[in-house]
């Protein structure tokens, strides 16, 4: 355990600051940078809660991934369990 990392009590900080994605709204492709490296699952979910996109990225450092298959809406981008809303438009 690390003693300068205090647990937080829902953890919800850590996990939205895991990862950025831009440009939000997008269009045609996302690009995702996150200070973790190595592998990662990115997954796209409607509101309904079906995944429409599920892709498996080797650097999740630096990943760009395309969207112009998905219809326009609102989303959830869910990467090693971390959320972000996503804006197709």
């Amino acid at each position: 355990e690390d003693p300068e990392d205090p647990e937080q009590p829902d953890g919800i900080e850590e996990l939205s600051s895991s990862f950025k994605l831009y440009p939000n709204p997008a269009s045609t492709e996302i690009n995702i940078t996150s200070q973790l490296n190595g592998e990662a699952y990115v997954k796209i979910y409607d509101l309904t809660g079906r995944c429409v996109k599920d892709i498996h990225v080797s650097d999740i450092s630096k990943a760009t991934i395309n969207i112009s298959d998905i219809d326009n809406g609102l989303y959830l981008i869910n990467i090693n369990g971390s959320f972000e809303k996503l804006i197709i438009e």
